[in-house]
């Protein structure tokens, strides 16, 4: 692999992967790395393009943790994909360590959210991709972890889960469905300490945000099993791909990444992977 982060300074390939590739620009950054765009020399059945993930060698015990469950979680449509890792050197000396991912060209659900002008979108997607994310959850939680950071803007973040972290991934369902349909966070922007011990307050007390009036009958009904306080009254990624809500839609009506991306081809920016 021969290409530069800077213009100026050319990388190369320490262990000469299956995966030739050029690094492109940088497309968003994150505690534990950075994400570019790059091109594969030789175009895969998957395509030319991937998403390339870096990290320091020294530290990247994060990113060698976050390959590992992706490795674990490969075959499912609705998780994004991993094709192996490369650690690369540039000439004035810099070591890095590269993991090689699935590019999702439409982007994010955020940046759905912002096109719609922060006006929220139409049930009918928002039910779509709401499957979408429930089949990734009920996928990710059969192999014993959990997602732990499930919001519009956020693809991964895996983790090894209890049965209660499980649950708290459905409550951040409840939370990303809302904004999908909103198109606003919700409860109140919190600006001060008092503020947030108020709304930590009001969550542990099992206080659900509002829901707005016009949406179908079943949607209020499908966040509040979102919602439920007792991790008994609150139902499984499982359970929930059954809820009325849901009823209607088959295996192809579900948004994966993959449709995202070929579906809302456009100006839209590539910022999960985070």
């Amino acid at each position: 692999m021969k290409r530069s982060i800077k213009e100026e300074d050319e990388e190369y390939s320490l262990l000469w992967g299956e995966l030739s590739w050029c690094r492109g620009p940088m497309i968003g950054q994150g505690a534990f790395g950075s994400v570019y765009r790059a091109e594969l020399k030789k175009p895969r059945a998957f395509g030319s393009v991937v998403a390339v993930k870096l990290a320091d060698p020294l530290k990247a015990n994060s990113l060698m943790w976050e390959t590992k469950v992706l490795d674990a979680l490969q075959g499912c449509p609705h998780v994004i994909q991993t094709f192996g890792a490369d650690t690369t050197e540039t000439t004035n000396g810099v070591v890095l360590y590269n993991v090689l991912l699935e590019f999702s060209l439409g982007g994010s659900l955020a940046d759905l959210i912002v096109k719609s002008g922060f006006h929220g979108l139409s049930e009918g997607v928002v039910r779509k991709h709401t499957k979408s994310l429930l089949l990734g959850l009920k996928h990710i939680h059969a192999h014993g972890f959990v997602h732990c950071d499930l919001k519009p803007d956020n693809h991964q973040n895996v983790y090894i889960y209890g049965v209660q972290e499980a649950f708290s991934d459905v409550w951040a369902l409840g939370c990303t469905v809302l904004i999908m349909l909103t198109g606003t966070v919700p409860w109140t922007t919190i600006t001060g300490s008092k503020e947030y011990e108020s709304l930590m307050s009001q969550i542990g007390s099992g206080s659900v945000p509002d829901i707005p009036d016009e949406i179908s009958k079943a949607a209020p009904d499908f966040l509040r099993c979102c919602f439920g306080k007792n991790l008994m009254d609150r139902m499984t990624a499982d359970a929930l791909l059954d809820h009325p809500f849901l009823v209607g839609l088959d295996e192809t009506d579900s948004y994966s990444h993959v449709q995202l991306s070929r579906d809302l081809v456009s100006p839209l920016l590539y910022s999960g992977l985070i």
